[in-house]
């Protein structure tokens, strides 16, 4: 479970569908995790295939207190498109690791999911 929770892509994703109701994020994170499953189940067996469950509920309550927490405050302070734009930033980088075009440490991005509206807040 540890390996698929880590993932920066599952965090990404569970933003990105509060703030926009986008599923892609979290379409390729479950693509990933379904072929790493995969394997996983023919070295631990069947029972391998139950972390999905935790997973499911780990992304799920983010992206519930995303929706009813973080998105309406964002919308309501005008903070919601600089969210969007460090998540898409984010999500490039995501690409840069999966295609193997350059190395880049994920968890040090994660930070300006919140950091942005907060220099956005600041700004103005």
């Amino acid at each position: 479970m540890l390996l698929l929770g880590a993932a920066p892509l599952g965090w990404l994703g569970a933003v990105e569908e509060a703030f926009t109701g986008g599923f892609y994020l979290f379409a390729i994170k479950a693509l990933m995790d379904a072929l790493a499953m995969m394997g996983f189940v023919q070295l631990f067996g069947w029972p391998a295939a139950l972390s999905a469950f935790p997973i499911l509920a780990l992304f799920g309550g983010v992206t519930l207190l995303c929706q009813q927490l973080a998105a309406p405050f964002c919308v309501a302070h005008h903070l919601a498109d600089s969210v969007n734009s460090a998540t898409g930033l984010v999500a490039c980088a995501v690409s840069l690791v999966i295609f193997e075009a350059r190395r880049v440490e994920l968890a040090s991005f994660l930070p300006a999911l919140v950091v942005a509206p907060v220099l956005e807040w600041l700004w103005a």
